[in-house]
């Protein structure tokens, strides 16, 4: 079975420990049936991996120590992928940000639109970030991506470096996607499609406009769809 993982925002060094908190303590002893002397793996969320092995006893909060015996750095593999999008209703943003995640993207930006009908919160900002670690220790990534403030298209014209946006009659994405350097943004619109005057804005901006097929995919689809294509 492999080792379960926990994230810390700070791995201790080889020799220290860590605290499971009473919830992450729970879940280890109780769904995954892990005891004294056992493997868990914890990690920061930048590439730091620790091993550690569970304490004995619980703490009066219900916590359990972690004593770390190794740490390594897990470099990144592939082309960073930067992905500003417009955000899709209700459950459908959990679905979005776990996949992406799980994918390895680099960075998610809330991209505001003139179609776009669901705005950036600092409630919906802490919600994407507990769904985010979620899906690393699932996935068994040890990299969280960065989660930038929400921006309008404008401001992601004005950034420059390697942009691909995905609408219809763009080129197709195998076309494209070996030709791209070692990070892109790749930018998806709302539900209503970015507007003939936000497509232009980007183009004149050095975007390529990427075609994701015949259909029309939701704002989700859409993100891991590009995510998975463009990641190497």
């Amino acid at each position: 079975m492999n080792s379960p993982w926990f994230h810390a925002e700070k791995l201790p060094q080889v020799g220290e420990s860590w605290l499971l908190s009473r919830d992450e303590a729970k879940h280890a002893t109780g769904a995954k049936r892990l005891g004294p002397g056992d493997e868990v793996i914890l990690f920061d969320g930048s590439g730091h991996v620790a091993t550690g092995a569970l304490g004995p006893e619980r703490g009066r909060d219900g916590s359990i120590p972690v004593a770390v015996l190794s740490v390594r750095t897990i470099e990144r593999a592939g082309r960073l992928v930067h992905l500003a999008t417009a955000l899709p209703k209700g459950d459908r943003l959990s679905t979005l940000v776990d996949m992406t995640t799980q994918l390895g993207v680099a960075s998610m930006t809330a991209l505001r639109c003139e179609r776009s009908v669901v705005n950036e919160t600092d409630a919906r900002g802490n919600r994407i970030r507990r769904i985010q670690v979620e899906a690393c220790k699932q996935a068994r990534c040890p990299w969280l991506p960065l989660l930038h403030p929400e921006i309008d298209v404008a401001t992601l014209a004005g950034r420059g470096g390697s942009l691909v946006v995905f609408h219809p009659g763009g080129v197709s994405a195998s076309e494209v996607a070996a030709t791209l350097a070692s990070a892109v943004t790749i930018a998806v619109g709302p539900e209503g499609g970015f507007t003939d005057a936000e497509v232009a804005l980007l183009r004149d901006a050095g975007a390529t406009v990427v075609s994701l097929g015949e259909t029309i995919l939701r704002i989700e689809t859409a993100a891991v769809v590009g995510v998975a294509q463009f990641r190497g």
